[in-house]
């Protein structure tokens, strides 16, 4: 049971305690929301041969792209402290990102059939073309 004190006493700037749990709740849908979003999203633009070509052949991506990618991050760092998504949307934003490592990040990641399983049905969604997998996850 909540105590009577609690009840009265006011959460962030004097708002009643309902009014930040709701707010915290809205912050939390939209942040999970837009993280599924831009995951789909990304997931949809991958070439279908991503997880098999090879690593120096991986297209880079344009410069919006991974200023977004920083900006994403950066909100999900700070979401880590906050409501909302804040682990979700720092992968999303490492995935817009070229930095040192990520292909093989992505590959290991995508090692796992639930998470293919995931990506193809997400890619059906899009109408994009199947993903071709490869037979092992290289080091």
């Amino acid at each position: 049971m909540i105590p009577p004190a609690f009840i009265d006493e006011p959460g962030l700037s004097g708002q009643p305690w309902w009014a930040v749990v709701l707010l915290v709740l809205v912050l939390f849908v939209a942040g999970l929301w837009i993280a599924a979003r831009l995951a789909g999203r990304f997931i949809g633009r991958l070439p279908s041969d991503y997880f098999v070509m090879p690593i120096e052949q991986i297209p880079r991506a344009p410069l919006w792209e991974q200023a977004l990618g920083v900006v994403i991050f950066v909100a999900g760092f700070i979401m880590l402290f906050t409501p909302g998504q804040g682990l979700l949307l720092m992968l999303v934003g490492l995935l817009l990102v070229d930095a040192p490592g990520k292909p093989q990040l992505l590959r290991r990641l995508a090692h796992s059939p639930k998470v293919r399983n995931v990506i193809d049905d997400v890619r059906r969604r899009q109408g994009a073309p199947q993903i071709r997998w490869p037979a092992t996850v290289e080091d």
